[in-house]
């Protein structure tokens, strides 16, 4: 699940599988390898990969929580 929020009200909210995220995972695992097995600092998935490749199950601007 991603949030996508504008201050502390929530605007958006997807949902992922696994396989969605695999490629950051990959990713990640190879530069946790590389760098002999130092943590990576706040990894980050993008907002545009997010929204194109999440399912929206949550849209405040179609259905506000209030």
């Amino acid at each position: 699940m991603f949030a996508i929020y504008e201050g502390i009200e929530i605007k958006k909210i997807y949902k992922f599988t696994p396989k969605k995220l695999n490629p950051f995972y990959d990713k990640w695992e190879k530069k946790w390898k590389a760098d002999g097995n130092q943590d990576i600092n706040n990894p980050k998935i993008p907002l545009t990969y997010v929204e194109k490749n999440g399912e929206l199950i949550f849209d405040n601007s179609k259905t506000p929580l209030i």
